[in-house]
């Protein structure tokens, strides 16, 4: 990797690190859910035959029902994902009132990526 001279005086050492180290960890969990495009579909293929095999058509009540509560799962994870919001927010307002922005911005950086 090579970095010009204007890039150099702009950035500190710590700031590349910090950016590469974050591209280097999204591009593991990319790795890891690359994988789960084959093997999820197969995994779950796999387990319904089985399934039907045991139990036979009830299989198909059970994959109903899995399939009507997904919108209810993904209002569940969307409250839930605005509460973390906001008691990280008022985690920062506390972090800011106790030590100064400098450790809140890094909590908040820390605790959203």
């Amino acid at each position: 990797m090579k970095l010009i001279s204007s890039s150099r005086k702009e950035s500190t050492v710590g700031e590349i690190v910090n950016l590469m180290s974050v591209d280097a960890q999204k591009f593991m969990d990319i790795m890891t859910y690359l994988n789960m495009l084959w093997s999820g579909p197969f995994q779950i293929i796999v387990a319904l035959a089985m399934l039907w095999n045991i139990l036979g058509p009830s299989v198909l009540a059970g994959m109903a029902i899995m399939i009507l509560l997904i919108p209810m799962n993904i209002f569940i994870g969307n409250k839930i994902k605005g509460y973390q919001v906001s008691i990280s927010f008022t985690y920062c307002i506390d972090m800011y009132s106790n030590f100064g922005m400098v450790n809140c911005m890094f909590d908040m950086i820390s605790c959203n990526s």
